[in-house]
């Protein structure tokens, strides 16, 4: 038979309620057959430990930074993995807004009178990266003033663009060839 661990004496069985942990981690916590365990039984202490130190990087050093005894994690590299997927979790855009209730409906055709919709997950991740990279990148569609200044310039031969972004322009202001 195996040898079981010794756990840490101070077991914060908190850490399996969802209310007790941050709307980021929440989504993790989906243990069906927690109601099934006896919570004085060894394996709800032991998944309770291991929510505690694996989601919320909860793995206590000493003054000489050695990991203190009884930890599931117990060497550093396990205790550093711990504490950067909790960073990483904490920085993640679309997990903290997503937990915030930032996140919004791209398709707001599928919202059906009952108030239930589909949540395309995919689709959200794409369009905050979309919005994003816009920001960061500092590329924003010319104003229609700027367009003709720069259609100007074009006829003049100083400045190019392709015939794609022409056209573009020239149908998002709506405007016909013949009125320039």
């Amino acid at each position: 038979m195996a040898k079981k661990r010794r756990l840490k004496k101070n077991i914060r069985t908190k850490s399996l309620d969802t209310n007790y942990n941050t709307r980021v981690r929440r989504e993790f916590l989906d243990a069906d057959y927690l109601h099934t365990l006896d919570p004085n039984s060894y394996e709800y202490m032991l998944y309770a430990q291991f929510i505690d130190e694996y989601y919320g990087a909860a793995i206590s050093k000493g003054a000489d930074g050695r990991i203190k005894p009884g930890h599931l994690h117990n060497t550093r590299a396990l205790a550093k993995d711990c504490y950067k997927k909790n960073n990483d979790r904490n920085n993640d855009v679309y997990g903290v807004s997503k937990a915030n209730g930032k996140v919004d409906d791209i398709i707001p055709e599928l919202q059906k009178n009952d108030g239930w919709y589909v949540h395309n997950e995919e689709l959200t991740e794409d369009s905050l990266n979309a919005e994003i990279d816009a920001k960061n990148s500092g590329e924003d569609i010319l104003t229609k003033k700027e367009f003709l200044r720069f259609k100007k310039k074009m006829d003049k031969g100083e400045a190019t663009m392709t015939p794609e972004m022409l056209l573009f322009y020239l149908e998002y202001y709506d405007i016909d060839l013949d009125d320039l």
